[in-house]
């Protein structure tokens, strides 16, 4: 059973067990759920799918922890540096974009970014995040859809700050 921090991804193995023919990845249905996540005293809407090749899914336990140390009193008070007119920062592996979602409800602003599967629909990433973001009344971010060991893209911002968590599986 999860503790109450995390929040589990959907699970679907609806077609994969055909008799005959064996079930392709073709024949896999991707669903989506959603649910509620409370993160320092903020309750939010999230979806995730059931799969992503890259694990783009679902909102990873480090989420919680980094979101913590930005946000509960308790913690070292690092969300000033993040607060206006302090520039962006990015988000790297932002999955679900649960973690900027959270920092913009506190006032901070942050640009997204994931692996590269532009083309893939309402299923892809950036789709996702901006779903993510309506859910909750925000506009959706900046995204810069990348696969590592392609090279920044020429054309994007540098960033003072990188967040990241749960990105090296």
């Amino acid at each position: 059973m999860p503790d109450d921090r995390e929040i589990e991804a959907p699970i679907s193995f609806g077609s994969m067990f055909d008799e005959d023919p064996p079930a392709s990845p073709a024949a896999f249905e991707n669903v989506a759920e959603e649910q509620e996540v409370t993160i320092a005293g903020e309750t939010m809407r999230v979806r995730q799918y059931c799969f992503h090749e890259k694990n783009a899914n679902r909102v990873w336990p480090g989420t919680f922890n980094l979101l913590e140390h930005f946000l509960l009193p308790s913690s070292p008070g690092s969300l000033p540096s993040l607060l206006p007119p302090a520039p962006p920062f990015l988000e790297l592996g932002a999955a679900t974009g649960l973690l900027t979602l959270r920092l913009a409800i506190a006032g901070a602003a942050g640009v997204t970014c994931d692996f590269d599967d532009t083309g893939a629909g309402e299923e892809s990433i950036e789709s996702n995040i901006g779903h993510n973001f309506g859910l909750n009344g925000r506009e959706p971010p900046k995204h810069i859809p990348h696969t590592w060991g392609q090279g920044w893209p020429e054309d994007a911002p540098q960033f003072p700050l990188v967040l990241a968590s749960d990105i090296l599986l």
